[in-house]
């Protein structure tokens, strides 16, 4: 079956192949241009191709608490193993290593909501040039409320059997405070 166009010859040339998903064994046809005489020549070039690289990426929680952490876990499949992996991405640096399949992330706190995409590559060991696949995964940090409001008692001193209040100065909007003892909730 004959890939592409002819190419003249005159010194050397390369034929290309064109996109393969399988290994290859080629021969070449000489035509003479002048007389439309051919040959083929007598040696083949095989093409050994690497089986299908693929790599997968998740988390276990797609959806954290900036003081929460998550793992990622890449998988690879395909190829030739054995495989490297290295996430990159915004968040890159809260990775404990950027450089194994199942990093843990501890987002910095922002005090904002961040979405954070996640890509890691995974590299095999064909020889002689390895092969490389990518997927990502998808993180939200949602931010926890303000931690240093002001509390005070509103009666410092009660008589047995009464109440009093707890005050937060400049309480967030948007958020529920919940009463604690040392015990639980109140």
């Amino acid at each position: 079956v004959a890939i592409g166009s002819p190419l003249a010859g005159g010194g050397n040339i390369s034929l290309p192949t064109g996109n393969l998903s399988a290994t290859t064994t080629f021969n070449v046809l000489a035509i003479n241009a002048t007389t439309g005489c051919d040959t083929q020549l007598s040696t083949t070039a095989t093409v050994t191709v690497n089986p299908v690289l693929s790599v997968v990426a998740s988390t276990p929680d797609n959806l954290i608490c900036e003081d929460q952490t998550t793992s990622l876990l890449a998988v690879g499949a395909g190829g030739t193993s054995t495989y490297s992996y290295v996430w990159s991405g915004a968040g890159a640096g809260d990775l404990n290593f950027t450089n194994i399949a199942n990093p843990v992330f501890t987002p910095t706190p922002t005090g904002a909501q961040v979405v954070y995409v996640f890509t890691v590559t995974v590299t095999d060991s064909f020889l002689p040039t390895a092969c490389t696949s990518q997927s990502t995964v998808t993180i939200t940090v949602d931010p926890i409320p303000d931690n240093s409001l002001a509390l005070a008692a509103g009666a410092l001193s009660i008589c047995n059997g009464t109440s009093t209040t707890i005050d937060i100065t400049a309480s967030e909007a948007g958020v529920n405070y919940q009463l604690r003892n040392n015990v639980g909730n109140v």
